[in-house]
Parts: C-alpha cells; sequence; structure tokens
C-alpha cells in the first residue's frame, strides 16, 4: 500500500477517531502543492472524493494552502452538480417509463448514494443505471432519442442481430448536451455467467424516495450482494466499489446474511461475495456479524488482497 493511498483510505473512514484524525493531520504537513493535487485526482479517479473531502473539511481544513482549499472546493461544485444532473435525470426516466407501464429498477448512482450514505451528494457517481425486462428494451428506445439520447450501438443493427442481442446484458444511451450516460441492463452476470435468474432482482424490491419521488430500486441483500459482485468482476481496482459496501452496511443493521449466504452459494458466487467483504473490513473495519468475518478470514484471501493493492497503486 503507497502512503498517497493509504492517506486516502484513512480519509475515508467513517469514524476516524481521534488518534487516526492526528495521524491525518500530520500527512497534510507532509504534501507539497504538487502532491496534494496528484491526491485529489487520485480520490476523483478512485470515486472517493465526496467522503475525502469531508473528512478534510471537518478535521484538517486549518492546514490546506490556500490554493488547496480552491481546488478541492471546485471539485466539490463540479461533483455536486453532477450528481444533481444525473439525479434529475433518472427521476424524468423513471416518471416516463411509469407512464409507459415498463417497470424499471434504480440500482448504483444516486439510488445507491441515497441508500448507502444518506445524501446524493456524497458518493461520486458518472452514469446512470436501469434494470428492466429483455422484453422491454425496445419500447425504451423511442422513448431515450425522443429525449435526445443516442445509443451507443448501432440500434437497428442491435436489436434485430439476436446473436447480438442474446449476447450483451445492456445498451447504453448518451446525452452530449449534457454529458450524460443511461445503460439499460436486462442481464446483471452475463460475462460472469451467473445466473440473473437465481439473483432474483424482481423479488421484494423496495421503494426509495428521492427528490419528492418514489423510485424502485433491489431489496438491501440483493443490493449489497450485486455490488460484491459486481467489485469483483472488476477485481476491486476502485476504491469506491469497497467505500459502498462499507457505507452501505452500516446503514442497514439488521441485514439477512444467511440469506446473502445461501443466495450467493447458490449462485455458484459465494467466495466473490465475501472477497468484497473482507475487503471492507480491511481497510474500513467494517462491522460485520462474527460468522461473516470467520468465513472472510477462512478464504484466505491475501494473494488477492495484495493485487489489488498492487492496483491501487498504479497510475491513473
Amino acid at each position: 500500500m503507497t502512503p498517497d493511498i493509504q492517506f486516502i483510505i484513512n480519509c475515508c473512514n467513517s469514524m476516524p477517531t481521534s488518534v487516526e484524525i492526528e495521524v491525518i493531520r500530520r500527512s497534510c504537513t507532509q504534501y507539497n502543492e504538487v502532491q496534494w493535487l496528484d491526491i485529489i485526482d487520485r480520490t476523483l479517479y478512485h470515486g472517493v472524493f465526496p467522503a475525502f473531502n469531508h473528512c478534510l473539511q471537518n478535521n484538517v481544513k486549518d492546514l490546506l494552502p490556500d490554493n488547496i482549499k480552491t481546488k478541492l472546493s471546485q471539485a466539490s461544485m463540479d461533483t455536486t452538480m453532477q450528481s444533481m444532473r444525473l439525479t434529475g435525470e433518472l427521476v424524468q426516466i423513471n416518471r416516463q417509463l411509469n407512464g409507459m407501464g415498463i417497470k424499471a429498477l434504480a440500482f448504483k448512482g444516486p439510488a445507491l448514494a441515497k441508500i448507502a450514505y444518506g445524501d446524493i451528494n456524497q458518493r461520486q457517481f458518472s452514469d446512470l443505471d436501469i434494470f428492466i425486462k429483455r422484453t422491454d428494451f425496445r419500447k425504451v428506445i423511442p422513448l431515450m432519442e425522443a429525449k435526445g439520447f443516442q445509443a451507443l450501438f448501432p440500434i437497428e443493427k442491435f436489436i434485430y442481430d439476436k446473436v447480438m442481442f442474446e449476447m450483451n446484458n445492456d445498451c447504453g444511451f448518451y446525452k452530449q448536451q449534457k454529458n450524460i450516460l443511461v445503460e439499460f441492463h436486462w442481464d446483471f452476470f452475463r460475462k460472469l455467467a451467473i445466473s440473473t435468474d437465481k439473483f432474483a432482482p424482481w423479488a421484494d424490491t423496495e421503494t426509495i424516495v428521492i427528490d419528492q419521488f418514489e423510485i424502485t430500486t433491489l431489496k438491501p441483500e440483493t443490493h449489497l450482494l450485486y455490488h460484491s459482485l459486481h467489485g469483483s468482476k472488476h477485481v476491486w481496482e476502485r476504491l469506491f466499489w469497497i467505500l459502498d459496501l462499507d457505507r452501505f452496511i452500516r446503514a442497514h443493521d439488521n441485514l439477512e446474511w444467511d440469506e446473502l449466504l445461501t443466495k450467493s452459494s447458490s449462485m455458484g458466487a459465494q467466495k466473490m461475495f465475501l472477497l468484497g467483504i473482507a475487503l471492507a473490513i480491511k481497510y474500513f473495519d467494517t462491522p460485520v456479524p462474527a460468522v461473516i468475518n470467520q468465513r472472510c478470514q477462512a478464504a484466505k484471501f491475501e494473494n488477492v488482497i495484495a493485487y489489488v493493492e498492487n492496483e491501487f497503486g498504479q497510475e491513473n
């Protein structure tokens, strides 16, 4: 673990102790302007800038050079504006899908920010993800085109080429004017050869309120399982996937852990699920039941974690 990455992780701790805050303050005095700018860029790349900045503003603001305060303020404004722009688009799209009778589940993005962090501005995200039924995808195309979005694939070829359509599990739509990407998914784990049917996304869904509008999302256990498998698919190359797990678990103190173990096992993905939990425990001291901690230790993830730490230190 490089010192810079360790510093970033320390700052993203949800409840740093007085001793940990003192360590953070000492670290702050060691950085020059170039190093500070590099660290800020790393937090943006790893998607943890809001948590990092929250720590600095609350614990070490008096130690920050004026130009670094300005950089942090600008980055905070940029990420907040992006979050608000994407959230507004999500609400509009969901309202229109509801009007068309299309069932949709929002996940990642604003939905996860609301569920795990309690505030859409406390999580950094750059696009929108919506899960629909495969049979509804063709109905979505004219809606998105009317809203000024263009499909990332040649859409006619995509929907009428059976092999191409069956092999893919999502399709993105991009609006250049507002720099917004929306990805519609009809399968979660095709690239991992894991059954979405066993994942059962439509079972016991949950409703959250964003901007006074009700949005349907995955129930907590399904949401947590998805994010752990998604991070494992990418070998946890970015810190915010681990931070998401920590914040999600802290926000839900009544998770059905037995259900999570059973479902992940039935999908043949229990070790992938536990890897994410093990990383959250290691870096953020995430509180989990003793049996989950024991399962993570028994899985012997040391070599995988060493690989993940090496990837953290690579240039963006």
